[in-house]
C-alpha cells in the first residue's frame, strides 16, 4: 500500500510506513529507510511531520552531532563490546580508533525513525548496525534537535 504525503512525499506500507531517504554521514551520501509510522490507518501524524521539518532544515547539524556522540560512545565502552568479541578479532570488529571518520568502518546507518512521542517531544531515532555490537547495533536518540541518548538495547 501506498500514500503520498505533502511532507514525506511517497510513503509505502510494510509492517511501518516508510521511504527511502538520502543522507550523508562520516563524508558519504547513503540511501537509508526513513520510517514514520506504525498505523496501518494513518502515516503520520502532524508531530511526526513537524519533527521531520526541522530535522530537515537542520541535518548537517544534528548529523554532526549524531557522530560526536557515537564516537564518543563508542571509546566509553570499547573495552564492553571487546569483552564480547575473540581478541583476535578487535582489530577488524572493536579497533581503537582515534576520529569519528574511522567509525566509518564499524558502522553502518540502517534506519532514520521519526516517532510519534506521547509527550509531544520531537522524537528521531537513528539506527545504526555495527561491528561492534552486532545483535543489537546501536541506537542515537534525538530529542527537539538535541542527541540525548546512545543506547545498544533498543528496535527502530
Amino acid at each position: 500500500m501506498k500514500v503520498t504525503d505533502e511532507i514525506f512525499g511517497e510513503l509505502e506500507y510494510k509492517y511501518v510506513w516508510g521511504r527511502d531517504f538520502q543522507v550523508s554521514l562520516f563524508g558519504k551520501d547513503s540511501t537509508v529507510r526513513l520510517s514514520v509510522g506504525a498505523s496501518k490507518e494513518v502515516p503520520c501524524s502532524l508531530l511526526q511531520k513537524s519533527t521531520f521539518i526541522d530535522l530537515s532544515k537542520n541535518i548537517e547539524n544534528i548529523n554532526s552531532d549524531v557522530m560526536s556522540a557515537l564516537f564518543f560512545f563508542y571509546k566509553e565502552n570499547l573495552e564492553e563490546f571487546r569483552g564480547c568479541i575473540d581478541s583476535d578479532d578487535w582489530g577488524e570488529m572493536a579497533p581503537e580508533i582515534s576520529s569519528e571518520q574511522e567509525l566509518n568502518k564499524l558502522v553502518v546507518l540502517e534506519n532514520i525513525n521519526i516517532q510519534d512521542a506521547e509527550d509531544k517531544s520531537k522524537r528521531v531515532v537513528y539506527y545504526f548496525s555495527t561491528t561492534f555490537e552486532e545483535e543489537l547495533g546501536v541506537s542515537v536518540i534525538i530529542v527537539n534537535g538535541k542527541v540525548v541518548e546512545v543506547v545498544t538495547d533498543i528496535a527502530y
